[in-house]
């Protein structure tokens, strides 16, 4: 399962730096934050995220964790995930065949 995760989170990191590449093209190359990205596929989704957590969790969890993840590049968020992901599959594999 974490492996299957891993590579999806291939395919978005591949994703999000084909996207700021072809932004690229237009001006300067910049990578495009988590939050940017989230904010243009479905905006109403975020600011749901922001309400549920402020409203159900605790008022300050967004502001001090969830902001400061979603101002990252979101290359640089899907590419961690999938180390984090795929090292412990890898390592996982690895003991099983030991």
């Amino acid at each position: 399962m974490l492996r299957y995760m891993g590579w999806g989170f291939i395919v978005l990191t591949a994703l999000a730096l084909l996207k700021d590449a072809e932004e690229g093209r237009h001006g300067g190359f910049a990578f495009a934050s988590l939050g940017q990205r989230w904010s243009e596929l479905h905006q109403t989704s975020l600011i749901g995220l922001q309400s549920g957590l402020e409203n159900r969790v605790h008022p300050d969890l967004f502001f001090t964790y969830v902001l400061p993840l979603l101002e990252n590049p979101a290359a640089g968020v899907f590419g961690v995930l999938a180390a984090a992901c795929l090292l412990p599959a890898a390592f996982m594999a690895r003991a099983r065949t030991a």
